[in-house]
């Protein structure tokens, strides 16, 4: 049943707030794809708790990995706040197009199909 504690109610939006076991871990991975990091620089800041943390990134596994300090003097509800950035900015690559743009020919068709039935029954 959804008052037990720890279990998830039917829809995403009601999660379970207790029952979660500790976190142990002071690695975290990002996926980062390779097409949007390659001939960039990364520039990486820690603020807060996150202060003393080391990176990487292993190209072949397209993973930027955080290191954080040990947890030990952080107080519990410490915040840990990390701004990734790249050098160049990645630019656009698609234009973006209105809807008449992509759709035009479908709108088109669909208009040329209507006439076609009341010519149909007109004449």
């Amino acid at each position: 049943t959804n008052e037990e504690v720890g279990r998830a109610g039917p829809l995403v939006k009601t999660p379970p707030l207790t029952g979660h076991p500790e976190i142990t871990t002071r690695i975290t991975e990002f996926f980062i794809p390779h097409q949007l990091v390659s001939d960039k620089k990364f520039v990486v800041a820690f603020n807060g708790a996150a202060q003393g943390s080391q990176w990487w990134y292993n190209a072949e596994n397209q993973t930027l990995f955080v290191e954080q300090p040990d947890a030990a003097g952080v107080p519990d509800g410490a915040v840990y706040k990390m701004t990734l950035g790249l050098t160049p900015p990645s630019a656009a690559k698609w234009p973006l197009k209105s809807h008449w743009e992509d759709f035009a020919m479908y709108h088109l068709g669909v208009l040329a199909v209507i006439l076609a039935i009341i010519a149909y029954f007109i004449l």
